[in-house]
């Protein structure tokens, strides 16, 4: 028995937990901040900056999200929402107040709703791919009794 393997980048335990992989997905996003906080010292815009997390950083956070997205814990979550908070802290140094205001200068979604949505078009696109359209069957049930949210694909 195996108890935790890497494949692709991302870590598998034996028992299915994300907490491993969080781990070290946090572990590589903090070691890889220290370029911001280099940079930071040579005045370079804030735009830049956020370009630099965002091609650096961020999309390390969000490599195979879609994998392991859905098992999240809120803890992990939280541990992985805060490598944000403390990027934006240290891009916006002095003008940074709290996490909401930062967002809003940098017009950056929480990761959370970024997965959601990585999730979402990953999802979409599946159902339009002809390899992959049957993994997610559409409910063809019929009903005589209209209801609101009727499920659009089966759900087991």
């Amino acid at each position: 028995i195996i108890e935790k393997t890497k494949l692709l980048g991302t870590t598998i335990t034996k028992n299915i937990t994300w907490t491993e992989n969080t781990k070290i997905i946090i572990k590589k996003a903090y070691a890889r901040m220290q370029i911001l906080r280099q940079l930071y010292e040579f005045n370079i815009p804030i735009v830049d900056l956020i370009t630099i997390y965002i091609i650096y950083i961020r999309s390390y956070l969000e490599q195979s999200c879609i994998v392991w997205h859905s098992s999240l814990n809120d803890e992990c979550s939280n541990n992985l929402e805060r490598v944000q908070k403390i990027a934006l802290r240290i891009i916006l140094k002095d003008s940074y107040e709290n996490y909401e205001n930062a967002q809003r200068i940098t017009k950056l979604e929480t990761l959370s709703s970024r997965r959601e949505m990585l999730c979402l078009r990953f999802a979409v696109g599946c159902t339009k791919n002809s390899k992959t359209a049957s993994m997610f069957p559409q409910n063809k049930q019929m009903s005589s009794v209209q209801i609101r949210n009727k499920d659009q694909y089966y759900v087991q």
